[in-house]
């Protein structure tokens, strides 16, 4: 009879121990958050080799190239890459480069890809100077190619280069021809980036902004190019006395000054571009 009893009491006590296990795992689940678990993708995944890829692929580089390019894109992800590492999408990128290197889209959303989300600047550099050899003139590989140099690398030699083989594509925007006379600026070609904003000037489809705009720039580049003169004791050339208004320049403690504010026509960085600059 004690026997009976005590298995009953046992049953009970199961009984009773199941069900505040189920309602403590419905509390869990309910009221309490999970740790978020994340990997990193730049970690997992697999980082093709591109002499591979093009030895084993065969007579089928084409479809591989398709079938690469849409497994990176459902693949990509944000994740910055190290500033000494390249992302796995970029080895991708290159690997498509060697199965179909006439593949326009790599080069192009490829490249701002890899710029502006993963800030891989050498693998975007790649794909930029790899895509303008085969498509030279193509607008948006060099736009995006002279941007990428000039904003993220910094280097406005070969972002001029890019830019200058599109200066007379219809579907350059009002602002480019002030944009191409600023890097001349910066190179001090202060003569060439001159005339570029005064041709600019002639466009009848400017806004009332950018004409007022562009008037300033001239102002800031003749004084810049007059005063050097005024002021050099011994001046290689026949120095202009007044500025782009005709005002003359004044003398003020024995240097000449223009008679309005203006500063020197210059790119215009982004805030952001002395921090990316020192990292590069």
């Amino acid at each position: 009879m004690s026997t009976v009893t005590n298995n009953k009491q046992l049953t009970v006590l199961y009984s009773i121990a199941l069900v505040l296990l189920f309602i403590v795992t419905l509390i869990q689940q309910r009221y309490l958050e999970k740790p978020t678990i994340e990997v990193s993708t730049e970690k997992t995944s697999i980082k093709l080799d591109p002499d591979i890829v093009r030895i084993t692929s065969a007579s089928q580089k084409r479809f591989l190239s398709k079938l690469l390019w849409v497994k990176t894109l459902i693949g990509s992800d944000t994740e910055k890459v190290n500033k000494s590492k390249s992302s796995w999408m970029f080895f991708n990128f290159k690997s498509i480069h060697f199965l179909d290197p006439y593949f326009l889209s790599n080069y192009i959303f490829g490249g701002l890809y890899l710029s502006v989300v993963k800030d891989d600047l050498f693998g975007a550099s790649y794909l930029y100077d790899k895509g303008t050899e085969i498509y030279p003139d193509h607008f948006h590989l060099n736009y995006y190619g002279g941007i990428h140099y000039l904003f993220e690398i910094g280097d406005k030699e070969k972002a001029l280069k890019y830019l200058n083989r599109i200066k007379n594509h219809p579907k350059v925007p009002p602002y480019f021809e002030s944009l191409l006379a600023r890097l001349h600026a910066e190179s001090n070609d202060l003569r060439v980036s001159y005339n570029l904003l005064s041709n600019a000037l002639k466009n009848k489809n400017l806004t009332t902004i950018l004409r007022d705009k562009f008037k300033k720039s001239l102002y800031s580049i003749k004084a810049e190019f007059d005063l050097t003169c005024l002021n050099d004791p011994k001046p290689k050339r026949k120095c202009s006395p007044t500025d782009y208004k005709g005002n003359q320049y004044i003398k003020i403690n024995g240097k000449f000054k223009a008679q309005e504010e203006w500063t020197p026509f210059r790119i215009n960085k982004p805030k952001y571009y002395k921090k990316k600059q020192q990292k590069i």
